[in-house]
């Protein structure tokens, strides 16, 4: 399908909005999401548009930006040489009553993931099998931070039987060293996550994504009066600090040859370079909101070291 290939992995470090322009009865300005499964999504065009501000503030040449095709006020239309796809959640974090929080998946999602990287034609290190769960049962690796005295597992409030299994801590270690930023200050995250995933059933995650997303009020100032503007009252939904999401980008090479591009390859290379090891998306700019570290397939793995799980006796 695609020439070249790679995955984009995004770090949330603060929280995250792109809104979907809707009104809920619930939130005002809620998050866009995909419709059969709820799931938060991030736009592709929302992710190109950023490549592209990027691109035009390191004054790259006209023919070299029109590898990500005709911007919005051209008035000829040029086709993209770059696909990039919406991003939506490999991990979302969930406030737990043991070990501050966890980062949940579900086998749908991985399964997910694994299939668009296969679409995409992305290369990477082989990921681990997921382990066969007790209906209505939580996954977490042996000797988890996660599990109360009771051994169960509390999150929000909901509270899951729970099943040791060395493919969970598996799952987190792998996670850690091929989607984790890279940087030394992510050390401890990376190891905090060989022992913080959990695997949920579906239901729960789609429960979780959905009613444990960040709601923010908001008030407007009447400048005049210095109190809070009639009717000035709003809510906004964010994709919450410590979320993983992941967006896959192909590329073909250009119809018109360009300089320094003589294969696929070397488009993802010149996307790679367009995108700094930390990014700002969404809205809320001036507020801080959106920033999100970058990590992509193509690059070494990073060297994590930590004690391989071991199961209680």
């Amino acid at each position: 399908m695609f020439a070249a290939a790679e995955g984009m992995f995004m770090y949330v470090e603060s929280s995250l909005r792109v809104g979907s322009g809707e009104d809920r009865r619930e939130v005002d300005l809620p998050l866009q999401r995909e419709v059969a499964t709820g799931y938060p999504l991030l736009p592709g065009s929302t992710l190109k548009g950023v490549l592209r501000a990027r691109a035009r503030s390191l004054e790259v040449p006209a023919e070299r930006l029109g590898l990500l095709g005709s911007g919005p006020e051209a008035d000829d239309r040029q086709p993209s040489s770059v696909v990039v796809s919406d991003a939506i959640p490999l991990l979302f974090p969930v406030r737990s009553l043991t070990g501050l929080f966890a980062w949940v998946t579900s086998p749908e999602v991985w399964a997910r993931f694994r299939r668009d990287l296969t679409t995409y034609g992305v290369t990477v290190a082989e990921p681990p099998a997921l382990p066969a769960l007790a209906p209505e049962t939580a996954g977490v690796a042996p000797q988890s931070p996660l599990v109360g005295s009771k051994q169960t597992l509390v999150l929000e409030e909901l509270s899951f039987p729970i099943q040791e299994a060395d493919e969970v801590g598996a799952l987190g270690a792998w996670l850690a060293e091929q989607t984790f930023p890279d940087e030394p200050v992510f050390e401890f995250w990376r190891q905090r996550a060989v022992r913080s995933v959990v695997l949920l059933p579906e239901g729960a995650y789609r429960y979780f994504v959905t009613h444990a997303t960040q709601v923010v009020p908001r008030i407007r100032i009447d400048p005049k009066t210095a109190t809070a503007a009639p009717g000035s009252l709003w809510t906004e939904e964010y994709l919450p600090p410590e979320s993983l999401v992941y967006a896959l980008v192909g590329a073909n090479l250009p119809e018109t040859p360009l300089p320094g591009i003589k294969k696929a390859s070397d488009v993802t290379a010149w996307v790679r370079g367009l995108v700094p090891g930390v990014l700002q998306l969404g809205g809320g700019q001036t507020l801080g909101h959106g920033i999100v570290r970058v990590r992509w397939t193509g690059k070494a793995p990073a060297r994590t070291r930590r004690a391989a799980p071991t199961r209680k006796s």
